[in-house]
């Protein structure tokens, strides 16, 4: 086990206050397996309101009130992208950080410029390299990476209303640990080959 790893399961009982067994850790290998273990240790509390419901509507009239967006276009399937498009991305996210007192995924550069190409030229050799611009994604993605990214501050480890919570909390947890952002790490990723945790 690397000192990544190690490191990552401290903070995670530290967190949650719990404990993995050598065995357990033993059988995790992907994102998706260290929450399932994770899942069957905690308390969970199912009467309380989800927090990525509370996020959706607290955005939505930002949205509405700040932005102009019309509530109807406002859906877990829409594109950040299409609900900005009368605004400066750059802008509009340093007031919403500001205002809503929340930490926003980072825009990528093509967030900024849609003309940036995906590709990155290399004695012209074309690689696919750049990630993909966080405002083409839909309002679910964006609602989960803030909840993501703001966890110690939107989410009680101790009252976890479902799993879903708790997936928010651990990649923000992983996010903080490994430096990755929460936009780039997926589920189905293994912790060496896709995270890179020697």
């Amino acid at each position: 086990m690397s000192l990544d790893t190690v490191a990552l399961i401290v903070d995670t009982e530290n967190h949650f206050g719990v404990t993995f067994t050598n065995a357990e850790t033993e059988q995790i290998f992907t994102v998706q397996q260290f929450i399932d273990v994770l899942y069957t240790k905690i308390q969970r509390s199912p009467g309380m309101r989800c927090k990525s419901q509370i996020l959706f509507y607290r955005l939505r009239e930002y949205f509405q009130n700040k932005l102009g967006v019309d509530s109807r276009s406002f859906l877990p399937t829409s594109t950040i992208r299409l609900l900005l498009a009368n605004h400066d991305p750059r802008q509009t996210w340093s007031t919403m950080q500001n205002d809503l007192h929340l930490i926003l995924p980072e825009l990528m550069p093509r967030d900024i410029d849609p003309n940036i190409s995906k590709e990155y030229k290399i004695l012209g050799i074309a690689l696919y390299g750049r990630p993909d611009p966080v405002t083409y994604k839909t309002v679910r993605d964006f609602v989960n990476w803030t909840l993501a990214i703001n966890h110690k501050t939107f989410i009680d480890p101790q009252n976890i209303c479902s799993k879903e919570e708790l997936t928010h909390i651990f990649i923000g947890i992983l996010s903080e640990s490994v430096g990755i952002p929460v936009h780039e790490i997926k589920l189905h990723h293994r912790f060496t080959d896709d995270l890179g945790m020697d």
